[in-house]
């Protein structure tokens, strides 16, 4: 997710958006150095919660990739073949989906649920429980 580097780099980019430079940084008032300072927590906390929602969402698209592989392994019994060709993808995707090295679109998802012959909304309230 977000290293501390990538959190850093952030708020610099910030700064630098409203001009803030190291040089400027030594002429800004105390009042000015706050409501900067405030701004950085913001930031910084909002990136917090937006890593926390990724890795509940990346939780979430992991356990929909294993139930997705179970299902497809009773209906085409193994053959990826088949199931690209159902899902109108290629095998590779497929194989890249189930190896976790290629994360799906919703597209896809689509595809492989209309090939699965099983309701999006269902196997999304399934792997909730």
């Amino acid at each position: 997710m977000f290293s501390p580097s990538k959190i850093i780099s952030f708020l610099n980019t910030f700064r630098a958006a409203f001009r803030f430079d190291e040089k400027e940084y030594k002429n800004i008032t105390k009042p000015k150095m706050a409501i900067i300072l405030k701004l950085d927590q913001f930031i910084f906390f909002i990136l917090i919660l937006l890593c926390e929602m990724l890795e509940h969402f990346d939780k979430i698209e992991t356990d929909l990739v294993k139930y997705i592989y179970v299902l497809f392994l009773d209906k085409f019994e193994g053959n990826k073949t088949r199931f690209a060709n159902a899902s109108e993808c290629t095998e590779t995707t497929v194989r890249r989906v189930f190896l976790h090295k290629q994360r799906m679109t919703l597209n896809l998802f689509l595809r492989f649920c209309f090939a699965l012959e099983t309701n999006p909304v269902d196997l999304l309230n399934k792997i909730e429980k």
